[in-house]
């Protein structure tokens, strides 16, 4: 698995949904898409979802996002550890402080423009 599918799944499994606009920093990728789709095609079940926001200029558009089920959730820690313990290493939390300590737009937002968001 690549490191950024890695990490898609180490996000997705820590909150309750992550927003497109975040991904492209949390895993290093420009598409998150692609991995979203290289994932689901390996079998694992990713939920797309979107919510009605409006941008900075009050106009209303969608904000998309991914989630997993708990019992996907389940799945993608076991296969995480795994992995870990197969390489013979464990992550670190200074490693992983951005996707344990997730920012307040893991909240549900009616609006964009907040100190975390990224801008349309």
């Amino acid at each position: 698995m690549n490191p950024r599918n890695k990490r898609l799944l180490e996000v997705l499994s820590k909150r309750d949904r992550v927003f497109v606009s975040e991904l492209r920093n949390l895993i290093g990728a420009l598409n998150p898409a692609q991995n979203t789709h290289e994932l689901r095609r390996a079998g694992w079940k990713i939920n797309t979802g979107r919510t009605v926001i409006k941008d900075r200029d009050g106009k209303v558009c969608h904000r998309g996002f991914y989630s997993l089920e708990s019992d996907e959730k389940a799945k993608v820690r076991e296969f995480l550890q795994g992995a870990d313990r197969a390489a013979g290493t464990a992550p670190s939390a200074s490693d992983n402080s951005e996707l344990l300590n997730p920012k307040s737009s893991d909240k549900p937002n009616d609006s964009i423009g907040g100190e975390n968001d990224n801008l349309l």
